[in-house]
């Protein structure tokens, strides 16, 4: 069976049997989900804003994908081959934005405490409080029997775990 030839129009498309196809580059997702980016959207975003394609080559390279962003750290840019300070600097700058946006699980609980104000708990810790073994410490007294002496000290051992 012999293959079609097909002709491209002015506009850079090509004429195909499902109508005209654009060429070029995929958009790039947006950076609200930069965690799901693949390796070459992480590649167009540092293209995008300004940086060598020798940057480029070693993100590639250490194939780093958008999951990892939020982790990249001075230490691990010089270990991947950035030695200038300016140029991890420049790197970190660019970077901060990920490690700024908040990693919640689904099942993530936030308690408000007066002191450290919201505390934001894993859904394992979670799930270890809610056993019935953890839950047993909410009457168990810390101070035991001064308890009836000063009613209004009433701290328990769920409270200091």
């Amino acid at each position: 069976m012999a293959a079609k030839k097909r002709k491209f129009d002015v506009d850079g498309s090509f004429s195909g049997t499902n109508g005209p196809v654009k060429l070029g580059k995929q958009p790039r997702r947006s950076s609200e989900d930069f965690r799901e980016w693949t390796v070459n959207d992480v590649c167009n975003f540092l293209t995008e804003n300004g940086q060598s394609d020798d940057t480029v080559a070693v993100f590639r390279r250490e194939e780093i994908c958008g999951a990892v962003l939020a982790d990249i750290t001075e230490e691990r840019l010089e270990k991947i081959g950035f030695r200038t300070m300016g140029k991890r600097l420049l790197l970190l700058k660019l970077l901060e934005r990920f490690r700024l946006a908040p990693v919640l699980p689904e099942n993530c609980k936030i308690f408000n405490d007066p002191i450290h104000g919201h505390i934001e708990m894993h859904p394992l810790c979670i799930k270890i409080i809610d056993t019935p073994q953890f839950q047993r410490l909410r009457f168990i007294k810390q101070l035991g029997a001064c308890y009836w002496v000063f009613p209004g000290a009433s701290h328990n051992r769920f409270e200091h775990s």
